[in-house]
């Protein structure tokens, strides 16, 4: 245990529980924090959330005999280049591809199950869906799902009896919000605009990130990104993979984080872990964390406390300096 202290170190690896490895030299390994996850059964879904730590109940997921279904879908033309679009929804799929026309296309299926004809007949005609050419809150196209009042109680740990899907079309270049809950979200091609994406209660899988503002925010589930350009990440009870990035704000509170290569990453954690590969600028702080970077390339400016280790495993050639202001850490 360390004192509270405030140092400027270049290429002193020893103190504040800062440790580098030369190259070459064995370096334990470590497993990140245990952090508690659950993530809700989606019906119908291939999902697999992290499993909570702790043993839940045996539940047997019946599905009902009868199933209705209904397919509905817009279209609403673009009008200019970054036009927003935004969904809103919670139990079941949404997947949204680009593709070149001046045109958005949204296809919904409501699907709704139950032990009668006439009572999945009856649930499915409490689903419907909102479609708004024009929502002065976003600017633009705005999607939402709507559940009448018969759907209360239908869903449950032993599963859902009704869900919503969409599939989208949209140009590449559109301002993109997508809010879900319960729901596997996958934007399945690169994407150029700006994104807004949050994920309660389910996985979030996306293309390249290109745009220059992006934000995500997973929340009880796990998101996987190969690349982000300029992003803010934000995981709470959640798992997070980032391949590789440029300018990354990130911030967690009980989750692991996994990252690739990141040219300038800002990070507030809290509880659960961060992995590392190599990052070239390095700043904020860490708090009852595991931290480890594999290869620091230029600087670093963080404040530790409590973490149970904090290691920087390797630095390029041209590394300045390490600023840390460490305390009760190793």
């Amino acid at each position: 245990m360390v004192a509270s202290r405030y140092l400027v170190l270049v290429g002193v690896w020893s103190l504040l529980g800062l440790r580098y490895v030369a190259q070459g030299q064995a370096l334990p390994e470590h497993s990140p924090g245990q952090v508690t996850y659950y993530v809700a059964p989606v019906s119908g879904s291939s999902q697999e959330g992290p499993a909570a730590s702790q043993a839940q109940p045996s539940q047997e997921q019946t599905t009902p005999p009868m199933e209705q279904r209904r397919r509905i879908s817009r279209s609403f033309r673009v009008m200019k280049t970054g036009q927003p679009f935004a969904l809103t929804t919670r139990y079941g799929h949404v997947r949204v591809s680009t593709w070149n026309k001046p045109e958005m296309k949204v296809e919904a299926e409501l699907i709704a199950r139950a032990e009668t004809a006439a009572g999945a007949e009856q649930l499915l005609s409490s689903l419907g869906v909102q479609w708004l050419d024009y929502d002065a809150r976003t600017g633009g196209v705005a999607v939402s799902s709507q559940f009448g009042p018969a759907l209360k109680g239908k869903c449950s740990g032993a599963g859902c009896r009704y869900e919503i899907n969409y599939t989208v079309w949209l140009p590449s270049t559109t301002a993109l919000r997508l809010a879900t809950s319960f729901a596997d979200v996958t934007v399945a091609d690169d994407w150029q605009g700006p994104a807004q994406l949050t994920v309660n209660y389910g996985t979030l899988r996306t293309g390249r990130l290109n745009g220059a503002s992006n934000a995500m925010h997973i929340a009880n589930g796990d998101a996987t990104l190969p690349y982000a350009k300029q992003a803010t990440l934000e995981a709470d009870y959640a798992r997070l993979r980032l391949d590789a990035g440029e300018v990354i704000e990130l911030r967690t509170n009980y989750s692991d984080v996994d990252m690739g290569t990141v040219h300038d990453l800002t990070v507030n954690s809290k509880y659960g872990g961060v992995a590392l590969g190599t990052v070239h600028t390095l700043r904020g702080s860490s708090g009852y964390s595991h931290f480890r970077v594999d290869k620091l390339s230029d600087g670093l400016d963080m404040a530790v406390r409590y973490c149970p280790d904090f290691e920087v495993r390797d630095m390029g050639a041209n590394f300045r300096q390490i600023t840390l202001d460490g305390g009760y850490s190793t």
